[in-house]
């Protein structure tokens, strides 16, 4: 069927970016590592601990600014700018899906807008803004707290070695931000997108795309490969875990089972829904032929 073709292609397309645009920040925070120790054998110590100084204070102000130099660097923005190519790519898969019915085709163009706006945050999240946030604060402020606690300088380069790469529970800090904020980017526009079409033909029906793996959430795994109404999609779990908080039935569409999510909503033509499904839907008043 046209509707899981679609989605696998789209799911393919976003692991695929996903998986390119993670490879390189492993390098990036074996740099960000390297940056910090050296910052760690400037500070004045006291034995084995960090002076809590004037002159270790102030060297805390400069060591922001130069990891984010560090990630943000013109390899990096190329890496995003790369990335951001899969967004129309998304959107000619989803085109496809609908490309026999005629309001679309003439409508299609007023969608281009929702495109450049994902991709402009997109490239907010991936940079100067999101990095900041996300990656350089958290490891700014383990290091202002080791300098104003008198840590040990041992204890102190171990939390910010866990930080920064990782350990066998967990990624690193940007690898595991930039996972998420890739993943989440390109599935939730095209979430959006499919949405948004969905509102404008009218579409009542939905198919939830997506496999299960290890992990999956139980919102995915009670949904996935199978067929809904709209009210039936509307009518949202009270919780589980994983769920974006305040997702509710209008946000549903848009944030499927929750961050890192690789399932999706997408909207069909009544003619690919099961007969038990337009049955069922008939008969608990959701539908009415």
């Amino acid at each position: 069927m046209a509707e899981r073709q679609t989605a696998r292609n789209i799911l393919k397309i976003t692991e695929k970016a996903v998986k390119k645009f993670s490879a390189g920040t492993k390098k990036t925070q074996t740099n960000i590592m390297r940056k910090v120790s050296s910052f760690l054998r400037q500070l004045d110590l006291n034995g084995d601990n960090v002076r809590p100084s004037s002159a270790n204070i102030k060297l805390l102000r400069t060591v922001r600014d130069e990891l984010e130099r560090i990630i943000v660097d013109k390899t990096y923005r190329a890496r995003v700018e790369q990335f951001t190519r899969n967004f129309p790519r998304i959107k000619r898969q989803t085109d496809s899906l609908y490309k026999g019915i005629d309001r679309f085709n003439k409508n299609k163009n007023s969608f281009k807008d929702l495109l450049a706006f994902n991709i402009e945050l997109t490239q907010a999240s991936l940079t100067e803004a999101g990095i900041r946030n996300a990656v350089t604060e958290p490891i700014a402020k383990l290091l202002s707290e080791g300098v104003t606690s008198g840590m040990n300088i041992d204890d102190m380069e171990d939390a910010l070695r866990i930080n920064i790469l990782g350990d066998p529970e967990r990624l690193g800090g940007l690898e595991r931000y930039t996972k998420q904020i890739t993943r989440d980017a390109l599935n939730q526009f095209s979430r959006n997108y499919n949405e948004s079409i969905s509102m404008d033909l009218g579409l009542e029906w939905y198919f939830y795309s997506g496999s299960i793996i290890e992990d999956t959430r139980s919102y995915c795994v009670e949904r996935a490969g199978k067929y809904f109404h709209k009210k039936e999609v509307e009518d949202v779990p009270s919780q589980w875990a994983g769920m974006i908080p305040g997702t509710n039935s209008s946000s549903i569409f848009i944030n499927a089972g929750g961050y890192n999510c690789r399932h999706l909503w997408m909207a069909v033509l009544i003619d690919v829904v099961p007969s038990d499904v337009i049955d069922r839907n008939i008969a608990n008043g959701n539908y009415k032929p």
